[in-house]
């Protein structure tokens, strides 16, 4: 259905059943769902919020298509950003979907789905596992395994417009396993899901292109790059032709091909993916929502490769604003830009205001996700070399050792993270008068970058520089 055939349903329900009628209702939720899709967000919301206040009215706050009001409501303002104000909604349809229709509906599932993304947007990763585990079950036992739950009928397209597929939940759950840390435990439930998506939906869905993004973000994680690649830039042209050049996701999809081709080394060819991602998120959903403070951090980023400290550094504080306001102190998000600010004010020669916005990020990210997450090992390294910096040797050898064994448990000893490491902990080495053991670290640094970025890699080049400044043994 298309913005123009549902506007037109929606004015026949009106001018023939008066407008606080429950079809009207269903017409109202079926034009905010195509604007939805479409990314006109400030457009479908008053839709969802109207079919809602006439369906409480007419059906009363009991009946399943209240709740399918409410999940639709609720779903509009996490992508708007406003997780606070989505959380009560889904919950309440959760708990109608429960009571009324039971624990193993495919319904109930949607809710349970709908509830683990609020939860785990909101950071609360130990919390939203359980509730997408339950949905995956649900599904699989009422749907088969790969089943997409379609909506041929218009009541059923109209009760459960954020129904997805078992994929989906494949999905949602190898997404937060990937964000717990846990990569290769991620791979094969996104794995699974792309291989469903592909079968049922076709190769060209936007869907399958979002089963594309999340596995060609885990093979970025985990430093298979060259693998990363085609699956980002296949995700970003599907993106572009079937939902256009200004959508959301689109806009998602250029940040996933800029932060490839930086991890790369290619920063000129990044630069214009994340500018362009970064206006579209601005355009689409606004300054100050969440996705709009991840692309501010990844150009950020860029811009500090570069060495655009100055151009960078606003970047990184609104980014930092905007998250602490909207997803609150203790979101690994705002740790993640807590890490970024302190290692640009390193950079910018002032470790010891650098210190506190690295012990903050490290506190944050503890708690939050746990000492064994690749983030916290990225912080424990920052902090290692911001104590290198103030001459403390002893503490700058702690962390870094301690970032080494923590990439090397959860990425593996050959990922391009732990080199980083051994880099780090190899420089420490060398001013503590060890440069047999700073040689060995730097040997096997460059073993692992060598064959991952290549022998110009700025990196590579960097490690080669470090080894042959080293003292000749004798």
């Amino acid at each position: 259905m298309n913005p123009t055939s549902a506007a037109r349903a929606l004015a026949t329900c009106e001018r023939e059943l008066g407008p606080d009628h429950p079809e009207t209702a269903t017409s109202l939720n079926n034009l905010g769902m195509v604007l939805r899709a479409q990314g006109e967000l400030g457009r479908a919301r008053p839709l969802y919020e109207r079919a809602l206040a006439i369906r409480e009215r007419a059906l009363g706050p009991d009946h399943p298509d209240t709740a399918a009001s409410l999940s639709s409501l609720g779903m509009v303002l996490r992508a708007q950003g406003d997780l606070a104000a989505a959380r009560p909604l889904v919950e309440r349809a959760l708990a109608i979907r429960e009571r009324v229709l039971g624990p193993d509906h495919p319904d109930t599932a949607a809710s349970l789905n709908a509830v683990a993304l609020l939860l785990h947007d909101q950071g609360a990763l130990a919390e939203a596992r359980p509730l997408f585990e339950r949905a995956l079950a649900i599904r699989e036992r009422a749907l088969g395994p790969d089943h997409p739950e379609t909506a041929a009928a218009r009541r059923a397209l109209e009760r459960a417009p954020d129904r997805r597929t078992t994929a989906t939940s494949l999905t949602n759950l190898g997404a937060l396993l990937h964000d717990q840390g846990q990569l290769e435990a991620a791979r094969p439930h996104l794995e699974r899901a792309l291989a469903v998506r592909r079968r049922v939906l076709g190769p060209d869905h936007p869907n399958t292109a979002k089963s594309l993004s999340s596995l060609g973000t885990l093979l970025r994680d985990l430093g298979e790059l060259d693998a990363a690649g085609p699956y980002l830039e296949r995700a970003l042209a599907i993106y572009e032709r079937a939902l256009g050049p200004d959508h959301p996701s689109t806009a998602l999809g250029l940040n996933d091909v800029g932060c490839l081709l930086r991890d790369r080394g290619d920063m000129a060819a990044a630069r214009p993916y994340l500018e362009r991602a970064l206006a579209t998120y601005e355009r689409a959903l606004g300054p100050d929502h969440p996705d709009t403070a991840t692309a501010l951090n990844n150009l950020a980023l860029l811009l500090q490769d570069f060495d655009a400290l100055a151009e960078a550094r606003p970047m990184y504080e609104r980014a930092l604003a905007i998250r602490e306001r909207g997803l609150g102190a203790d979101h690994p998000d705002t740790a993640t830009s807590l890490n970024n600010l302190g290692w640009l004010l390193r950079e910018l020669h002032e470790p010891a205001a650098s210190l506190p916005h690295l012990e903050r990020a490290l506190a944050v990210y503890e708690r939050s996700v746990g000492s064994d997450h690749p983030n916290t090992a990225n912080t424990l390294n920052n902090l290692g070399i911001v104590h290198h910096d103030l001459g403390d040797l002893d503490a700058a050898r702690r962390y870094q050792e301690r970032a080494l064994a923590v990439r090397e448990r959860v990425l593996g000893p050959e990922h391009i993270g732990a080199a980083t490491c051994l880099s780090g902990l190899a420089a420490v080495l060398a001013d503590m008068g060890e440069p047999e053991a700073a040689r060995r670290h730097l040997e096997r640094a460059l073993s692992i970058r060598e064959p991952a970025l290549g022998a110009d890699h700025p990196e590579t080049v960097a490690t080669r520089q470090a080894l042959a400044a080293l003292p000749v043994p004798e």
